[in-house]
């Protein structure tokens, strides 16, 4: 296992959360022998800049991946009220992928993560 500090979600993101997956699970063993205290407030700080880097790298992955709306599609998607209809509203485009950003923001949001 790299080190988290090594690694970069940007460049490998399932790597990434598999070692902080792999850490969750160190502390929670080490957590139930005390012997080993100063090792899991170590992992456990370790832990907090993972997920530390992991939001800041949502945030950069939606500020990537956000488009502008084409204004055209959009006016021509308002109905007489000027509200979206909802048919139309697929052909507006505003992610380009919508891949990372799932992963992680559903990753982040299972372990209670939700500063991003």
């Amino acid at each position: 296992m790299t080190k988290l500090s090594d690694g970069n979600p940007s460049h490998d993101l399932e790597t990434y959360l598999e070692n902080m997956e792999c850490l969750q699970q160190a502390i929670q063993f080490f957590e139930s022998h005390p012997n080993y205290q100063n090792q899991t407030e170590n992992m456990k700080l370790t832990l907090e800049t993972g997920f530390s880097v992991l939001e800041t790298e949502y945030r950069s992955v939606v500020q990537k991946n956000t488009i502008q709306a084409d204004p055209m599609v959009l006016i021509e998607s308002l109905d007489e009220q000027y509200e979206l209809m909802g048919s139309r509203a697929k052909e507006i485009k505003t992610v380009r992928d919508f891949t990372a950003l799932i992963r992680l923001g559903v990753w982040l949001l299972e372990r209670e993560r939700t500063r991003f």
